[in-house]
């Protein structure tokens, strides 16, 4: 028999028994949606845990720092700087600074923790990302900052976009390295143009409403920041000027995939490295583990509805005993039979496929809201993201049912292939 001819026979085998078919692909529906909701459970907590990681481009980030175990370390100072620089795959790399200041417009203060990055940084994906409003720093050496909205609203800008253009001023203190004294308590105040406002995650956690981003120059002229620096300098050489030197400084690679080798490239001129990509390694393979654990329960649902299908199928045998004695009789062949019976199979993982895929994506999409709306009740101001639907769950579900479908099918097809078709048509 043609291929058609038996998906015609195929499909009016199932509509025969309506209500035992429904049923039926109803079981593969709730065990295939069961499947899908579960990994895509795990899909979408990856998803929201990578999510800082892939917002500020950690994955492409690694920390720098001296080997304090060594006094012979090679200093971080602006010779390794440009060393660093010239390492094949460094698409950037900048001194890390960071502290607390004080920020006054008017009338009105605000705290903010200010951190530094190079104006060079403006073509990285993650800084397009992290302006939301006006620019990143011009070229040359202008006082400009850029501001979280709370620091801006705080400083009388409402709302927060009508800072950029303004200007504000920056209150810093802390020691300045000097020589041959060591040390000074210092306090100063920066003008600053404010160009735009950040907002987004990262090494700024939730806080980066309440950050501020100053040019590497910028920053490096307030009191206190090249103290961590001037100190390190000072504990390798006592006798050493305590002007330069970096705590740390930050390479970022043009993409994850240098990182490994810009590492092995920094070990080797002996400092001591960090990235996200060996937390995220670990990170990976929880989740390869929580998406077969979840997997494997949906698929024990599956396995149940199959006995369904077989129950469905070996009715349809007994059923269907003369009338498939006469398709043998007028020249089907075991083969035809079996396939048959395979096809309406599969035709009921099929359909059991597609509503589990609708019934999972409803689930999901309710318990969503749900949430959502508690995360929103608690403070959180970020979406939520609990499930995930990437295509090839979609499909992989699918196929997966109908495949399921189709094994539990080869029992009864093999029975419907082995009547006897004289006796069935005697009615034995």
């Amino acid at each position: 028999m043609r291929f058609w001819e038996l998906l015609k026979l195929a499909l009016e085998g199932v509509r025969r028994t309506p209500l035992r078919t429904t049923l039926t692909s109803l079981g593969v529906a709730i065990a295939t949606g069961a499947l899908v909701a579960m990994v895509a459970f795990a899909e979408g907590i990856e998803r929201q845990a990578r999510l800082p990681f892939d917002e500020l481009d950690l994955l492409s980030r690694i920390e720098v720092s001296a080997d304090r175990d060594k006094k012979d370390a090679d200093p971080l100072d602006d010779a390794a700087l440009e060393r660093i620089r010239a390492i094949p795959g460094v698409a950037l790399a900048y001194p890390e600074m960071s502290k607390g200041i004080e920020l006054v417009a008017g009338e009105k203060k605000s705290a903010a923790y200010a951190s530094a990055i190079p104006r060079e940084a403006a073509s990285l994906p993650f800084v397009k990302r992290l302006v939301k409003h006006g620019s990143f720093f011009s070229e040359g050496t202008a006082a400009e900052a850029l501001l979280g909205s709370e620091v801006a609203r705080n400083l009388g800008f409402d709302p927060p976009e009508s800072a950029v253009g303004g200007e504000v001023q920056a209150v810093s203190a802390g020691l300045v390295p000097t020589f041959p004294v060591g040390f000074r308590w210092e306090r100063t105040t920066t003008t600053l143009r404010i160009v735009g406002l950040i907002e987004g995650a990262g090494w700024y956690g939730p806080a980066a409403s309440r950050a501020a981003l100053l040019p590497t120059d910028v920053m490096r002229a307030l009191p206190g920041v090249s103290a961590e620096g001037a100190l390190a300098a000072l504990r390798r050489d006592e006798t050493a000027e305590p002007t330069g030197g970096y705590g740390t400084i930050v390479v970022r690679a043009k993409g994850a995939a240098e990182v490994e080798a810009i590492e092995k490239s920094l070990g080797e001129m002996g400092w001591k490295t960090y990235s996200m990509t060996s937390r995220l390694e670990s990170m990976r393979t929880y989740f390869i583990v929580m998406d077969v654990i979840l997997g494997a329960i949906g698929t024990v649902a599956l396995v149940i509805a199959g006995l369904g299908i077989v129950n469905t199928l070996l009715m349809s045998v007994l059923e269907r005993y003369r009338e498939i004695g006469t398709w043998k009789a007028l020249g089907a062949s075991d083969g035809d039979v079996r396939v048959l019976f395979l096809v309406e199979a599969g035709l009921v993982g099929l359909l059991g496929g597609i509503g589990g895929i609708a019934l999972g994506r409803v689930t999901a999409w309710a318990i969503g809201l749900g949430v959502s709306a508690y995360a929103r009740s608690k403070g959180a101001t970020q979406e939520v993201v609990v499930f995930a639907f990437p295509l090839w769950l979609v499909a992989g579900a699918c196929a997966f049912a109908i495949a399921a479908s189709v094994v539990s099918g080869v029992y009864p097809a093999s029975r419907a292939a082995k009547v006897d078709p004289i006796r069935a048509l005697r009615g034995e």
